[in-house]
């Protein structure tokens, strides 16, 4: 075969067929095209993309305050006390409840997809470990924690964090007109309410590992500022006989203190 036939170009074949040729005047054209501008280096770069868990984990993250709100639902409800240790129906927690339906069905398969509550292959419900710290009566229960973080001037405060950070300044003010415990306490008392039992909570639940833990080797006196009801000093003061202590709080606070604190106890000779 001659090199004229290994060089033509087959009568039947489309000319599209070959790439086009990129010439020195498209890229002279490409030259004179503006680029898009950001404010941060003046001109737009492309960024790799991310990997699918780094979106996903974001997504989570952005819906965050719907969980927060559906775990609310939840403690608000009683739904986790409602639930013992036997399967339930949804018609049967509804029954117990006095809820409809529909919408306590919906709560319950948006909180079992953060693993709160488990559907069983019969459409019955069960406990996990998480959904059972909603109970009221379970040892370590964080319902009023749950409470407390999501009580409804949280919902109001949050989405001002952007103006905190710019301006340095305490935005609760400017949405309640007085200091964060002055509005807990005179404008939002089921709210105050809510923070006593999620702090008495907590106290409890810590104090035992705070005790454990804290080297007290050549102390005589502690002072557990802002204390509530004086779980940890309780704690430490049993721990440590030769030990004297000082619980701080506010007056309506100190008053409801641990029994063993006060009057007759059994403490209340090395507390004040």
């Amino acid at each position: 075969m001659s090199s004229s036939e290994t060089t033509a170009r087959s009568p039947s074949r489309s000319a599209a067929a070959d790439p086009p040729l990129h010439s020195e005047r498209d890229d002279a054209a490409d030259a004179r095209k503006p680029l898009p501008h950001t404010q941060e280096t003046g001109v737009m770069t492309t960024a790799p993309p991310s990997p699918p868990q780094a979106a996903m984990r974001l997504r989570e993250i952005v819906f965050g305050a719907a969980g927060a709100a559906a775990v609310r639902a939840a403690a608000r409800l009683g739904l986790a006390d409602a639930l013992g240790d036997e399967p339930l129906t949804v018609e049967e927690l509804a029954a117990s409840l006095g809820t409809p339906v529909q919408p306590l069905r919906r709560l319950l398969r948006a909180l079992s997809c953060h693993g709160l509550f488990a559907a069983r292959e019969d459409g019955r419900y069960v406990h996990t470990d998480m959904s059972r710290l909603l109970r009221d009566d379970a040892p370590d229960s964080l319902r009023s924690i749950s409470l407390w973080c999501t009580e409804p001037w949280t919902w109001h405060a949050w989405p001002q964090l952007d103006v905190a950070v710019r301006s340095g300044q305490n935005v609760f003010t400017d949405l309640y007109g007085k200091e964060f415990f002055d509005y807990l306490h005179t404008d939002a008392a089921e709210s105050a309410q809510v923070f006593n039992q999620a702090m008495t909570r907590s106290s409890m639940q810590s104090a035992r590992d705070l005790a454990e833990l804290l080297d007290l080797t050549g102390v005589s006196t502690v002072a557990d500022i802002g204390g509530g009801q004086g779980h940890v000093l309780v704690r430490l003061l049993e721990k440590h006989p030769m030990l004297h202590g000082t619980l701080l709080d506010l007056p309506s606070v100190v008053a409801n203190a641990d029994a063993r604190l006060r009057g007759d106890g059994p403490l209340a000779d090395r507390s004040s």
